[in-house]
This record gives structure tokens, sequence and C-alpha cells, in this order.
């Protein structure tokens, strides 16, 4: 599927005192596109611009918190980490349904201690669905992932498959495309593009990603916190609005943007 910038799948976790993680943001902070102008504008920035999906669906395995950083190295290393979610077969979750919850899994209260790490471990597709209005014409996504923009369109569900995070996978593959980070007002995030295993792939054939973030403020459990909650959403940041090449008047294509995923201590 096209994506303008496959960095926008990579899971931004950031932290608030002891009391908030968020993977990508808590409040939308958008990574090299705007959010979009929904209120019918003449056209769009170059780059696309961020929307809500009707549709964002993600397979999660596992999320958790960390002691010392899991990508610190060329594969992930959870040896220091506790996963606060789990589920072997992995917990689809359609984000744009609101504001979505993890609960087919199993959840787990991390040890006290002070976690200055926290880590996501989810396939690397992404299924999405969406429409927007750009100069009078509404454009709804297609089964590829392109625009139909007939009147009284239906946006059709497609998926996104990232295989590499400069967009297409190098001839030979090179270790960059699999490798990525980024430094965040809450931290420096990593992610990998992994095989089933978690060890950072080779060769252009990625089935998972994991990502991880150092926090500027660990995260405390103590005696006093009962678990730990997750939700997500993808308000103005889960769509991106791609336009066709050379005229920002139209849509060429729709892709995919990050998602948030909040962790709050009760």
């Amino acid at each position: 599927m096209k994506n303008l910038n496959p960095k926008n799948h990579l899971l931004k976790i950031a932290g608030g005192l002891a009391v908030t993680l968020t993977a990508s943001i808590a409040v939308p902070e958008i990574t090299n596109a705007a959010v979009c102008n929904t209120s019918n504008p003449s056209s769009i920035p170059a780059s696309g611009c961020y929307n809500t999906p009707n549709r964002y669906v993600v397979k999660i395995y596992e999320m958790g918190l960390c002691t010392s950083d899991p990508l610190s190295g060329t594969n992930y290393d959870g040896s220091t980490c506790t996963a606060t979610f789990s589920n072997a077969t992995g917990a689809d979750i359609n984000v744009a349904a609101g504001t979505a919850s993890l609960s087919d899994g199993t959840s787990t209260r991390p040890p006290n201690g002070s976690y200055g790490y926290a880590y996501i471990k989810m396939k690397n597709t992404f299924g999405l669905k969406g429409s927007f209005q750009l100069n009078s014409t509404t454009y709804c996504s297609k089964a590829d992932g392109t625009a139909n923009s007939a009147s009284g369109c239906t946006a059709a569900n497609f998926t996104e498959t990232l295989k590499a995070f400069g967009g297409s996978c190098s001839t030979p593959y090179d270790s960059d495309d699999a490798i990525a980070s980024e430094v965040l007002t809450e931290g420096t995030m990593k992610a990998r593009l992994t095989n089933s295993s978690y060890s950072t792939v080779t060769a252009c054939n990625a089935t998972n990603l994991v990502g991880s973030l150092s926090l500027n403020s660990p995260v405390v459990i103590a005696s006093s916190t009962k678990g730990l909650e997750v939700k997500f959403t993808v308000t103005n940041s889960g769509m991106t609005i791609i336009p066709t090449n050379g005229d920002t008047s139209t849509v060429s294509a729709f892709g995919g943007g990050p998602f948030q995923a909040v962790f709050s201590l009760y």
C-alpha cells in the first residue's frame, strides 16, 4: 500500500509523570504531516496530512515496562522487561471504534519499581478504511489503498504492510530498512522490523514490529498501584491523506498514520 512516511507507524511511547504512558502521543503531536483541515479545503499539503480513519485495526502481542533498553542491541532483549499485557496469537484492536481497550489477553501487574523504558510488540500490518472531502469531492479508500472519487462512493477496507522504514526495501536489503529511531519530547523512541521471534530482519520479509522508548520520567509502580489500563485512539492521526503528484487539490491514495495507546495506573 502507498505510505508517504512509513515512520508514521512507529510507536512513540511517551511518559507523563508516574501516571501515564503513551504509545504515539496522548495529545496529538504529528510526525512529518499536519492534521488535515476537514472543512472542505481546496488543497492539502504536498507532504499529505493526517485525518481520522473509519477503521484502524492493529494486532498487538505484548506491551510492557523495562528497567533497561530492550532495543540496545541488534535484536529485542526482554530480559529486564515485564509484560503488562500479552496474547500469544495477538489481539486485534479496531482503534478507530471510538476508544478501544485491550481485553482479549492476559494483563499482569508489574512488580514494584522504577521503569525507565516501555515497549510494544505487534504485527507489521495495519487494517485501514477512510474517506476525505477535498475541493467539494469526497474521496473513498479502495481495496488497494488508492482513492475512489466517484459520486456516492463507499470506503473499502485495505491493508498496509510495513516492510521497510525507508518506504520500500533496498536491493540488497539494507540494515537501515529495518531500524529506526526518533528523539521525542518525552524520550528517545526506537523501532525494529522483525521476524516472529523478534530478531531484526536482514531481508524484506518482516512479519512483526517492536518499539521501545527511553522515558525522560520513569514510571514508578508502588504498593498502592493496583494495575495498569491501556486504551487506544487514532483521532486526527491514524490516516494519511496523500495528494496526487503535482496536484494538491486531488487525493491519490490513503496511507497509515500513528495511533495512540495510553497506559493509566490505578
